[in-house]
């Protein structure tokens, strides 16, 4: 069974976790039940619900709903929820263009070069080492990967509001890598990038560390939230939980003017409804068991091999400052 653990953090947020500390769709199911059951119970003093990949924080009024109060509530409702492979949750399909190695982001990695460091391992060029850490033959198998895949929405808020933290349906999509160490002082809007095993889009420019592969279309609606085709008034950002993200391909050019035509309030989204069912996933994941452990434990032997590379190159050596 799966355990649940309730952390207190201060007089107003109670944070629920569920199980280890690894990517299991399951969890994210138990999470999303659980945050439903409280959207319905709505008990009073709740004030808001923020839910993690395999966690929700429940932040609460104290004068009105105590913590005595607030943990044997959840308690209940988790014992009453179904199980999580009963889980049958809305699953839009987003189809997204992506500029793969776009110049914005080749000028990122440059920047990042000359203003942080550039002996870092993926310097300098994050498909490169995308590549590497992952045992695959060629950039274009990494390059196959990311349009093969379906990107499911586990959350919304990696580095910014909205922004989507997303892994594969299948596991042998999943591409694992580290985030920039230091991280970058830039990147641009609508970077898309990977991090750990998960895929995320900035909502904006700022710093991060996510390893590029290309750069989409605005998923923040700030200027025309009436007219582009895609958002609501209600809903300014695009993503919804359980989304999946699929890719196609644009040339840099052909994205300099889908994003003029999003930015003008002209821009349309390809987005299909559907459902996503943990159970028939996870026969999904019994039917192909034997070639998705294969997989990994390839792509696991050769971040292993990466991480001896770095060693020997002194990459994990403390660097005294001159």
């Amino acid at each position: 069974s799966t355990t649940v653990t309730y952390r207190r953090i201060g007089d107003d947020n109670v944070l629920v976790e569920y199980g280890e500390m690894r990517l299991d769709l399951a969890l994210r199911a138990r999470a999303h039940a659980l945050h439903h059951a409280l959207e319905q119970h709505r008990p009073d003093g709740l004030i808001d619900l923020t839910p993690g990949i395999r966690s929700l924080q429940v932040k609460v009024d104290p004068a009105r709903l105590p913590q005595s109060r607030l943990v044997p509530l959840l308690t209940e409702l988790e014992a009453s929820l179904p199980a999580a492979q009963d889980l049958v949750v809305p699953s839009r399909t987003v189809r997204l263009p992506l500029s793969w190695d776009d110049p914005s982001t080749r000028e990122a990695i440059e920047r990042y070069m000359h203003g942080v460091r550039a002996d870092a391992p993926w310097c300098p060029w994050n498909i490169e080492f995308i590549r590497r850490m992952n045992g695959l033959a060629s950039v274009e198998d990494v390059h196959r990967i990311v349009y093969d895949a379906e990107y499911l929405v586990l959350g919304l808020g990696d580095v910014y509001l909205g922004a989507p933290v997303a892994t594969p349906l299948d596991p042998r999509h999943r591409l694992v890598t580290t985030k920039y160490n230091p991280a970058r002082t830039w990147t641009p809007e609508n970077a898309v990038g990977i991090g750990g095993a998960y895929l995320c889009i900035y909502g904006m420019e700022g710093p991060g560390g996510y390893q590029f592969v290309g750069r989409t279309t605005q998923i923040w609606n700030h200027r025309h939230p009436l007219t582009a085709q895609g958002f609501d008034p209600e809903h300014p950002w695009l993503l919804r939980f359980f989304d999946r993200i699929q890719w196609y391909p644009v040339s840099a050019d052909e994205l300099l003017d889908l994003r003029a035509d999003m930015a003008a309030g002209r821009g349309h989204v390809e987005i299909t409804d559907g459902t996503f069912s943990l159970a028939e996933h996870e026969q999904f994941l019994a039917a192909n068991a034997e070639d998705i452990a294969a997989t990994r434990a390839a792509m696991e032997a050769a971040r292993s091999e990466e991480r001896e590379r770095w060693a020997a190159a002194g990459e994990f050596v403390r660097k005294e400052s001159a």
